[in-house]
């Protein structure tokens, strides 16, 4: 089967959960015979064209990357001592002219993803009829502007299309794409996979017909270790840090301090992208900082999963978190908060603890509860691995996939 797998970011440029998913299934559809071929935005100077085993990987320009490109280019002057110059002037300046900088800047940032939808759209869109004879389907990562450009290119040449969504509402905002009727309209017309009842119900809502919603979830790879768990003592974190009001550390941090009191051996290790400045001035103000280790994006997590006790996810919204499922596949038991991508993965006292959302005290506890016990963190660790292995392994999860592959082209012909 020839796959077309579209995705706005793809490794090694961007790695977020969508992304994730993408290149593991790419990789298993690989070795099950299939060719894939992701279609992606160049937002640097990448390659244009790469080849990897059976898939290729083709990136088209977004403003973004043009504009990177350029830039280099120019014999402009961002010395420290040029910027430095400029950050002083700002810091100077009245109050009405920084409210219109801002304002500016919000228009600014505007143009710019505007500026990137309508250069993609394009380069794809010439892309997509050069090639619109060469695939079986066309499987879109995300259920943004993207899913209805493929809806389009499907219609066009009779390709049958899925799209996947990434959490709960499943919808991003459209308001900002012009014109939004015709992206949102089109969005919905793909078939649907819903990593959870939650994200089906969701699309229900949004009005996509149950007919062409298929409940599937991540996959992940299962390795051939466990932790050791029962003789582990940190606690971990993975998360990006540049999503911090979904994230929930607003939550996380009180309650580790309250963690710390009772527990002053206890550690914790932060492992993710983005700016953690923020988030560390609030440990030091909680006066925790000292128990709490910041360790950045790490491209391998093993060697935290392989000294972790336990994972914490306390977040305000997730699809089905990624961490989650390689730290379950660990053996690595979790306290995470009770919404709809969270428990469906965790079930409370069998493969982790689950606490309300925004619970600073029942989340200090459940952490608390892991730590002083041992035998409770191997046990969950247990169930955890058995249930990674009997429902969300890679392979079983691109299976499936397969399958919906082959209902939709043969309800599509």
């Amino acid at each position: 089967m020839k796959i077309l797998m579209c995705v706005y970011y793809y490794p090694p440029f961007f790695t977020g959960g969508a992304e994730l998913q993408c290149s593991k299934l790419v990789r298993e559809m690989t070795k099950r015979g299939h060719q894939c071929t992701v279609l992606t935005g160049r937002h640097d100077s990448s390659p244009a064209v790469a080849v990897v085993g059976n898939s290729s990987i083709i990136r088209k320009w977004t403003f973004s990357g043009l504009a990177y490109v350029l830039i280099k280019k120019l014999p402009m002057d961002f010395s420290s001592a040029r910027l430095k110059k400029d950050e002083d002037q700002k810091n100077n300046a009245p109050s009405w002219f920084l409210d219109i900088q801002k304002k500016l800047s919000r228009w600014a940032a505007w143009a710019v993803r505007y500026c990137n939808l309508l250069v993609l759209a394009f380069t794809t869109t010439c892309y997509m009829y050069c090639r619109r004879n060469e695939f079986d389907v066309i499987h879109v990562h995300s259920a943004d502007w993207l899913a209805a450009l493929a809806a389009l290119w499907g219609r066009l040449y009779s390709i049958p299309v899925v799209c996947k969504g990434a959490g709960v509402p499943v919808f991003p905002d459209l308001s900002w794409t012009f014109p939004a009727v015709f992206f949102n309209n089109w969005r919905r017309k793909p078939w649907y996979i819903a990593l959870t009842p939650a994200m089906k119900d969701n699309l229900i809502g949004e009005g996509v017909r149950a007919q062409k919603i298929t409940i599937i979830p991540n996959g992940v790879n299962i390795p051939d270790e466990i932790s050791p768990v029962k003789q582990n003592r940190e606690i971990l974190y993975i998360g990006n840090f540049s999503q911090s009001v979904y994230k929930a550390f607003d939550i996380l941090f009180p309650a580790w301090k309250g963690v710390v009191a009772m527990h002053p051996q206890a550690r914790l290790v932060m492992l993710g992208g983005g700016d953690s400045t923020l988030w560390q001035k609030l440990c030091e103000k909680l006066g925790c900082e000292k128990s709490i280790s910041f360790e950045g994006f790490q491209t391998d997590i093993t060697p935290y999963l392989k000294r972790a006790a336990c994972l914490v996810l306390p977040s305000r919204k997730e699809g089905i978190s990624n961490a989650l499922l390689e730290a379950q596949s660990w053996g690595v038991p979790a306290v995470v908060s009770d919404i709809p991508g969270n428990t469906e993965v965790v079930e409370h006292g069998v493969n982790g603890l689950v606490v309300s959302v925004d619970d600073v005290i029942g989340l200090s506890q459940a952490i608390l509860r892991l730590i002083q016990s041992d035998t409770l963190r191997e046990r969950m660790g247990k169930e955890a691995r058995a249930k990674m292995e009997g429902n969300y392994s890679i392979e079983q999860v691109a299976g499936r996939i397969v399958a919906l592959y082959s209902d939709v082209q043969a309800d599509s012909s």
